[in-house]
């Protein structure tokens, strides 16, 4: 195993911790993390906010092996995701409450703010409500997410892909803060036209609402 490989089961848990106590986790959701055929994604019992990394399930994406631990019983999303999109390194499914009540309306989501602008005219939709548990609606998810960066899941949450560059909110000292940090392992954590857009974007809306900014380095 090598040394980023030993890392990933420690980052996965920090970020199941740290969504956890943003709010975004609740007894639910999970996050994953790719390392080459690799997926490292939080256990299916574990608490999301006190998850330790030997809770942490390791399963390949090339055939489903589970090779440690007990994954979530949606690991589909995860597994099918990551097939159909080679240049996505981590994944996150969650239960957001007002995509989640939004999705139900049965109409089209629109893109109101700036920070809705990568999503185009309208939110992607998966119009099924049930429990991704299975290999064919896992590539129905991926159908709908495409090239893009999340999708909302009608009655379900929302789920997000993440290429290069990991963003997210947090809490320090029961203050709300916005965290931007490059991501390792995609090219070697350089700041791409892509990347550069997609901090912007985040470090714009956390500016719109006076969220101060957390920047973290891999180097």
């Amino acid at each position: 195993m090598s040394a980023d490989h030993s890392r990933a089961p420690h980052l996965v848990a920090a970020a199941s911790r740290m969504l956890a106590v943003a709010g975004i986790f609740d007894m639910h959701g999970h996050i994953s993390l790719r390392d080459g055929d690799s997926v490292f994604v939080n256990g299916h019992g574990a608490s999301r906010i006190a998850v330790r990394p030997d809770e942490i399930a390791v399963v390949r994406v090339s055939d489903g092996a589970t090779d440690r631990g007990t994954p979530p019983s949606e690991l589909p999303i995860h597994r099918e995701l990551y097939r159909a999109r080679p240049d996505v390194g981590s994944i996150v499914h969650y239960h957001a409450l007002y995509a989640t009540a939004l999705s139900v309306a049965e109409k089209p989501l629109v893109a109101a703010f700036n920070a809705g602008a990568s999503f185009g005219r309208e939110v992607p939709v998966l119009d099924d409500p049930r429990l991704i548990r299975d290999e064919a609606r896992g590539r129905a998810l991926a159908a709908v997410v495409g090239a893009g960066n999340a999708a909302v899941m009608r009655g379900h949450g929302a789920v997000v892909v993440a290429r290069d560059i990991v963003t997210c909110l947090a809490r320090i000292g029961g203050r709300s803060v916005g965290i931007v940090a490059n991501q390792p392992n995609h090219l070697g954590g350089i700041l791409d036209n892509d990347a550069a857009d997609k901090a912007a974007r985040f470090i714009q809306t956390c500016d719109a609402f006076n969220v101060p900014l957390v920047f973290f380095q891999d180097v």
